[in-house]
């Protein structure tokens, strides 16, 4: 299963097109998705506050990434690239249903 981390904050219009656009790319995949408010820390704010919403791929523990970040603007095409360089598996499977969905 694919764990994501989605760094935003509440009524950021980008964040939640970044959601619609994480969906669609891993429509039919197995996957979660972690959304972190970054208004709740601090340090969070410093980091991400001007380059929200960014994605991750989660760790183990709560919170915290363990593969480079992919920040705004991505497309469906930037997120399989991403993907199939830090989730090779699951980017090559999106990478597939991304191509059938737009033939369709």
């Amino acid at each position: 299963m694919l764990s994501l981390v989605l760094y935003g904050t509440q009524g950021c219009h980008l964040c939640e097109t970044a959601l619609q656009v994480v969906a669609w790319t891993l429509e039919g995949q197995d996957w979660t998705l972690d959304e972190i408010d970054i208004a709740a820390d601090d340090r969070l704010i410093e980091k991400y506050g001007v380059r929200i919403p960014v994605l991750a791929l989660a760790a183990a523990g709560p919170g915290e990434h363990c593969a480079p970040e992919i920040g705004w603007p991505f497309a469906p095409d930037d997120l399989v690239a991403w993907l199939n360089q830090h989730a090779p598996q699951v980017g090559r499977e999106c990478e597939l249903g991304v191509a059938r969905r737009e033939v369709l």
